[in-house]
């Protein structure tokens, strides 16, 4: 069986994290394990948004770093089972020579991510 104990979901403010914090939830409710926890990540800009989640056998933890975002959110995920990311694609020719935040993490992560549109799922 597959284990899902740990869910991190990068937050910004653009795009708005308020999608992929309800994938995550969903997902974890899925798995029906006994305990999963979600963490929001922000990196380099003020404290990441509040999210509740009431649910028994979830938690949500809040956290900030400060750096390169990609590379935070890759040092973050080292201790996740699964990425959740909010995507809305790319933003200039710089994003579409190196890729965006989102196509960059997919690369490099040694743990699955999964990117939520958000322009969909409502």
């Amino acid at each position: 069986s597959i284990a899902l104990d740990r869910i991190l979901v990068p937050v910004a403010d653009r795009p708005s994290p308020g999608r992929a914090m309800r994938r995550a939830e969903q997902i974890a409710r899925g798995f029906q394990q006994e305990h999963v926890e979600i963490t929001a990540l922000h990196v380099n800009g003020p404290a990441p948004p509040a999210f509740v989640i009431e649910a028994p056998g979830l938690s949500c933890r809040e956290t900030s770093a400060q750096g390169e975002v990609v590379e935070e959110i890759l040092a973050a995920s080292r201790s996740a089972d699964l990425i959740v990311m909010a995507t809305d694609g790319r933003h200039g020719a710089w994003d579409a020579l190196r890729g965006t935040t989102t196509s960059r993490v997919i690369r490099s992560a040694d743990c699955p991510v999964l990117a939520v549109p958000t322009d969909a799922w409502g």
